[in-house]
């Protein structure tokens, strides 16, 4: 760095093509830098074991130079998985430059993800505009490095992996949707429906997009590309706005419902007041239990079972103790003051709270929202 900077060489190599889990000499902060980085790798091994088990879409990032990338295929071949090992070997490099996708630098960048999720992402910089330095200065807070500013993903480039992620979900049949608060559900029971809630009866029958426009009186533009005037839908060239999308190339149409199919769909509406959809299926039989239980019978289950839980709390103490024993210093202390044995000792038993004590609820027949037990 420049003398300005403190004439500091900087940070050191912890890695090479030959040592790719850390140089033999590191020792104090380094070697703490390398060994928990290692950890975390291996964890993504695992993370990426889990994926290709459950058929997951997988992506993952890094500079394009890193030293991660031929330690992944490393730790990738110790677990000698051989079909793991082949799946890992057919996921799609692309390489692309961090400004072409709304970056300040052109910093190069690898995604290592499933066959064809992020292949539109594969853009060179063009060279017809500037890049922002990476030379080091002088903070508020001491030297700032640029490469930590560039951790962050520019929302064009947050916004076109999304749009991919969308496609090849759609090509798998999913559809993602947001799920609705807690505080929604309960105002779309009361009957106040607002514009965070789906309509109870879409307002096209079906959505499409051409290349050419449309003329018809059962369709309505809902957008269209800037060349089309004052027809656009578009912001205009050099707005923050049409910086952050890709331009439009294309018309949508909306197609209304004819006066047959509204007719329909309405009588296939349900009220959201008679809906009981929001409510669990096993918190409704827990609350059929406790309403068609005899109150005694009931009393005795709940008293029987705080019973049992402290006789259980007392044999399992000395366990406890020495569980706490094994733990990191950080964590024995957040559990100094928790005594729980009954719980783990039971994971397969969800516990619920009621009037005058607790009872367990055999896995499976537990309410909606009781976690089961640690």
């Amino acid at each position: 760095m420049p003398k300005s900077m403190g004439g500091h060489m900087g940070p050191q190599p912890l890695r090479d093509a030959d040592n790719l889990l850390g140089l033999p000499h590191l020792c104090g902060a380094d070697l703490t830098k390398v060994t928990l980085a290692n950890q975390l790798y291996r964890a993504a091994i695992v993370i990426l074991q889990l994926c290709f088990v459950l058929g997951c879409l997988v992506s993952i990032e890094n500079p394009g130079r890193s030293w991660l990338w031929p330690l992944l295929a490393l730790l990738v071949h110790e677990t000698q998985d051989q079909p793991f090992i082949q799946w890992f070997s057919k996921l799609e490099a692309v390489y692309f430059d961090a400004c072409a996708h709304g970056s300040s630098r052109d910093k190069r960048t690898k995604l290592l993800a499933t066959s064809d999720l992020f292949s539109t992402l594969a853009i060179d910089c063009s060279g017809d505009h500037k890049h922002a330095s990476w030379q080091p200065f002088r903070g508020e807070h001491g030297v700032v490095f640029p490469t930590a500013m560039e951790a962050e993903y520019p929302p064009l480039l947050c916004n076109r992996m999304a749009e991919c992620v969308r496609q090849s979900a759609a090509h798998m049949g999913v559809f993602p949707s947001l799920q609705p608060r807690l505080k929604e559900l309960l105002n779309l029971n009361l009957g106040h429906q607002t514009l965070r809630h789906e309509p109870l009866i879409p307002e096209y029958a079906t959505v499409f997009q051409t290349d050419a426009p449309v003329q018809h009186e059962s369709h309505k533009l809902l957008s269209a590309p800037f060349s089309q005037g004052h027809h656009s839908t578009e912001q205009p060239e050099g707005t923050q706005e049409h910086k952050s999308k890709r331009p439009r190339k294309e018309f949508k149409y909306g197609v209304w419902h004819t006066p047959e199919q509204f007719l329909t769909r309405a009588e296939a509406v349900v009220h959201p007041m008679d809906n009981e959809s929001f409510l669990h299926e096993a918190t409704k039989n827990a609350i059929k239990k406790v309403v068609r239980t005899d109150p005694l019978v009931l009393a005795k289950e709940r008293l029987a079972t705080v019973f049992n839980l402290r006789k259980l709390t007392n044999e399992l103490k000395c366990q406890e103790l020495a569980l706490k024993d094994t733990m990191h210093p950080d964590v024995k202390r957040v559990h100094s003051v928790q005594e729980h044995p009954p719980f783990r000792a039971r994971p397969q038993t969800a516990w619920l709270l009621g009037y005058g004590g607790c009872f367990p609820v055999e896995a499976g027949n537990s309410p909606g929202g009781v976690a089961s037990g640690p």
